[in-house]
C-alpha cells in the first residue's frame, strides 16, 4: 500500500495530544475487490471490484505520553477503498471499514520531540 497522511494535533509540549489525520493512497490487490456478496438482503452487492483501488482514510485519537521516551496511542479510523468508478459503475461496489487502534512509541532519549 502507497499512503501519504497528514495531521493536526494540539498540544506538542503536553502529556496528552489529541490529532486529527487524514491521507490517501494506493492499493494494489492480487485478486479483484471487493468480491460479490449475497444473501445479505439489502447488503448484498452482485458487482466484482478491480484489482487497483484508492483508499482515502481520515480519524482522531490521542498519544498520552507515559514516560519521556514512550507514548501510548489510541484512536479511531475510516478507510473508504475503491476505484472511483474507473472502469464505470459497474465495477464499482467500494468498501468502507471503521476501526480502532492502540499502540506503543519509543523514541530513543536523544530525541528533539
Amino acid at each position: 500500500m502507497v499512503s501519504e497522511s497528514i495531521g493536526l494535533r494540539a498540544g506538542q509540549a503536553a502529556y496528552i495530544q489529541l490529532f486529527f489525520e487524514s491521507g490517501a493512497g494506493l492499493i494494489l490487490f492480487a485478486e479483484p475487490f471487493p468480491q460479490p456478496t449475497t444473501g445479505y438482503g439489502l447488503f448484498s452487492e452482485s458487482r466484482t471490484g478491480t484489482q487497483l483501488n484508492r483508499s482515502p482514510k481520515y480519524g482522531i485519537g490521542s498519544e498520552i505520553r507515559l514516560a519521556r521516551t514512550m507514548s501510548l496511542l489510541a484512536g479511531i479510523r475510516h478507510v473508504h477503498i475503491s476505484n472511483g468508478n474507473n472502469p464505470g459503475y459497474e465495477r464499482n461496489p467500494g468498501h468502507d471499514s471503521n476501526g480502532f487502534y492502540v499502540g506503543l512509541t519509543y523514541r530513543p532519549a536523544n530525541s528533539t520531540r
